[in-house]
């Protein structure tokens, strides 16, 4: 009798098991850019707004990351990255050093081949390191200067946070491959101009490998 409930018990049991917590590294690319939403008067519909993205910064982005799924198609993960931010405005360029710390959900659709997962989540970043420089007329030269040599309206803020999205593929060796996007939700400016009514927001678009290196141990 022993026996027989044995055998049965491992017939009945899934095929497959839940994830096991992993964690790893990411090495990539990213593309990075500001989109400045700008008009003349204040309300006006979000339509009649002129819309210039500039900036378009690339750069190699890498970091370390972790998962722990908590359900057959869900797991929830987080990242610690480093990557490059900058824009141009008018003759005004700037570069930024940033460390991110994307929160993810993903969702592993059983529809889909077995490793795809569907990511969502908030991402803030924190930047270490600014560096501005004033270009000439025609842009063929680029003088750097100090934050507090810049107008107010000049300076950008220190702190980030933007709606993340993307998808990613893991291979049964520890291997990940995916693509991500991210859009900003704050101004990136400490004030606005006199003059006009303008909101800037980052956005990027990143490509990048993974290792999972938790199965080792």
């Amino acid at each position: 009798m022993l026996v027989c409930t044995t055998i049965n018990y491992v017939k009945a049991r899934p095929s497959h098991n839940i994830s096991q917590p992993s964690f790893g590294i990411k090495l990539g690319i990213s593309f990075n850019r500001t989109n400045m939403s700008q008009n003349i008067q204040k309300r006006v519909l979000n339509w009649q707004k002129i819309t210039v993205s500039s900036g378009n910064i690339f750069w190699i982005m890498g970091g370390l990351t972790g998962e722990y799924p908590f359900t057959y198609q869900f797991a929830a993960a987080i990242e610690i990255i480093y990557e490059r931010k900058g824009c141009q405005q008018l003759q005004l360029r700037r570069y930024e050093e940033s460390i991110s710390l994307p929160i993810l959900l993903k969702y592993y659709p059983k529809s889909i081949k077995k490793g795809v997962n569907l990511q969502l989540g908030i991402q803030p970043s924190l930047v270490l390191s600014k560096r501005y420089f004033r270009l000439e007329i025609d842009n063929s030269k680029k003088t750097e200067i100090k934050e507090e040599d810049l107008e107010n309206e000049e300076i950008t803020r220190s702190f980030d946070l933007a709606i993340i999205g993307g998808i990613e593929y893991a291979f049964k060796n520890g291997l990940k491959l995916g693509t991500r996007v991210s859009m900003g939700i704050l101004d990136r400016y400490n004030a606005k101009g006199q003059d006009r009514v303008a909101t800037t927001y980052s956005a990027g678009n990143q490509l990048y490998i993974g290792y999972n290196i938790a199965q080792w141990f």
